[in-house]
């Protein structure tokens, strides 16, 4: 009863409030000035945003089109339409009453994880050899920081965190499945990975995620070989019988390893990820529930396949966050499809460059033979004309020799002649 009365509360009070995706918009104006805690910090220019979003026309065009929906269809069927209305998909204010409607399944499953047997092992599972060190060391670091602290205390009311580190990645594409989900791929960079063995498969209760989440906390704020304290980094992620966090990067180069012998220190490489961004609280049936319709969703395209069947899950915020306001993911490693198209293109393409290869070669081989023939006859017309020069300079070395002989002779029967007329 009082479940369902608070919920009721909030779904009253958010009505009031929303973004739109238009920059102008009265939802645009209404959103700022009650929801978005990072918005405007003055009074007066959040007063000045209401005023604006109540003179704007469209604002009675859209209350109008909500009520009509009501009228016309009734509550049950009508209320999608009177919610597109004013609080389009992509909004803070639909993100908020979306949360709220997924706790009204959520809560109760989580309450029926909690019975009084499991509320002693929840507790028992958090404590640490050094729960008194850890906790001084998270008060002196907020002390000493006070400025972050402010920042990170205000995260209990956002979706994504704000002052503190995330995994690195890059979206690749986002489409819209027939089941009304969206889903994201997202390739993550490598990093190095901090993590706790648990002892269930895909316990996502109070219990199991109790006993890692206190684990890295105990690792990040001094339960190391170093003694180094830092910060918890986002998201931590949970699959099979595993639980991590990205290794703070202040801590990368202290060779600071875990004290407790159930953690590891480990590299992880980059990986695709096919992800389903949901609200509230993770529990094992919203799991299921989540990952079976981004099976769905990922089934009906032929871009990407799913190449681990075990599911990843993510959890951005901290324990503290409200939990309508909580973001969390359910994702898939997958790997991109080659079309046969693209793969007769890529071979036709493979075959075109091994035939010109396998031409140059064979050009390259006949010019090399060329080259080596071209060398043999040359040596034979080398030796050849070597040959015919040695004859032709004996021929003129005779013909010189004889010639001088001849001339001598001359020389000689002139001298003769001189002689006899001289007698």
């Amino acid at each position: 009863m009082i479940l369902s009365i608070t919920v009721s509360f909030l779904l009253s009070f958010l009505n009031f409030y929303s973004e739109a995706l238009a920059p102008t918009s009265w939802q645009k104006r209404l959103d700022t000035a009650f929801l978005d805690l990072d918005g405007p910090q003055s009074p007066q220019e959040r007063l000045r945003l209401i005023q604006e979003a109540v003179q704007d026309p469209n604002l009675r065009k859209d209350v109008t089109a909500a009520i009509d929906a009501i009228r016309r269809d009734g509550f049950g069927k009508g209320h999608p339409a009177f919610i597109e209305s004013l609080w389009p998909k992509g909004t803070i204010g639909r993100r908020d009453i979306e949360g709220i409607q997924t706790l009204v399944k959520t809560l109760p499953e989580r309450f029926e994880e909690l019975s009084d047997t499991q509320i002693a092992d929840v507790v028992e599972s958090t404590r640490n050899p050094t729960t008194q060190k850890i906790v001084t060391n998270v008060v002196n670091s907020a002390w000493e920081d006070r400025d972050r602290t402010v920042v990170v205390a205000k995260n209990v009311l956002r979706s994504d965190p704000k002052g503190v580190e995330t995994l690195s990645s890059n979206q690749l594409e986002v489409f819209e499945a027939s089941n009304n989900t969206t889903v994201e791929i997202r390739q993550f960079d490598d990093y190095k990975a901090v993590g706790v063995d648990l002892s269930s498969f895909e316990d996502f209760t109070m219990n199991t995620m109790g006993e890692g989440l206190a684990k890295l906390a105990g690792y990040v704020y001094g339960y190391n070989s170093e003694d180094q304290i830092s910060e918890m980094t986002a998201p931590f992620i949970m699959q099979s019988f595993k639980m991590w966090i990205q290794q703070p990067s202040n801590m990368n180069d202290k060779n600071a390893e875990p004290s407790d012998s159930s953690m590891k220190i480990e590299e992880r490489t980059g990986q695709t990820m096919a992800l389903l961004e949901f609200p509230g609280i993770c529990t094992n049936a919203e799991v299921k529930r989540r990952k079976e319709l981004l099976q769905e969703a990922l089934a009906e395209q032929t871009n990407w396949t799913i190449a681990d069947p075990n599911v990843m899950v993510f959890q951005y915020n901290a324990p503290g966050t409200v939990p309508w306001r909580r973001k969390n993911q359910v994702g898939f490693v997958v790997d991109e499809v080659v079309s046969v198209e693209t793969e007769e293109e890529t071979s036709g393409d493979l075959e075109e460059v091994v035939s010109v290869e396998t031409e140059e070669e064979t050009s390259e081989d006949l010019v090399d033979d060329l080259e080596q023939s071209m060398t043999e006859e040359d040596k034979i017309i080398s030796n050849e004309i070597e040959a015919t020069e040695e004859v032709l300079e004996e021929e003129v070395t005779t013909e010189a020799s004889d010639e001088e002989e001849t001339e001598n002779e001359s020389i000689e029967d002139e001298a003769t002649e001189e002689e006899t007329e001289s007698e």
